[in-house]
């Protein structure tokens, strides 16, 4: 993965875990070079990113970061990389929660629109349609 930084990490998940992933199971299980090696680099996201995701195939549970936009990241990766819906649900509730009038709502609305995510959009919306 890599690091906001520009340099790489390097983080172990087991395959039947990552096999959870669509993406991840048909890289794993083809005659590429994926398949072959049991790894799969993934140069253009950073690993704060990608591990909460992870973390949430192994316990099915999310620890929230703590910049909400970083929540609208999880939904663009859940997507980009076919994560199961349990691991998007868990994503989509976190935002929720973390959507607060006054201090987050505009800027993440506007990000939700930018990464083409209607249901984060939709919540965002829904906060301002309560106050």
């Amino acid at each position: 993965m890599g690091a906001d930084d520009g340099s790489r990490e390097h983080h172990s998940a087991h395959s039947l875990i990552l096999g959870r992933v669509t993406c991840f199971q048909k890289a794993l299980s083809s005659a590429f070079q994926e398949g072959a090696t049991e790894r799969v680099v993934i140069e253009d996201v950073a690993a704060k990113h990608l591990m909460p995701l992870i973390e949430v195939l192994y316990t099915d549970k999310l620890t929230p970061p703590a910049d909400p936009h970083d929540l609208l990241h999880l939904l663009s990766l859940c997507r980009r990389f076919a994560f199961p819906d349990c691991v998007s649900d868990c994503v989509m509730t976190a935002l929720q929660a973390s959507v607060v009038w006054g201090k987050s709502t505009k800027s993440l609305l506007i990000s939700a629109y930018c990464l083409q995510l209607p249901l984060a959009v939709e919540a965002c919306l829904r906060m301002v349609s309560l106050t």
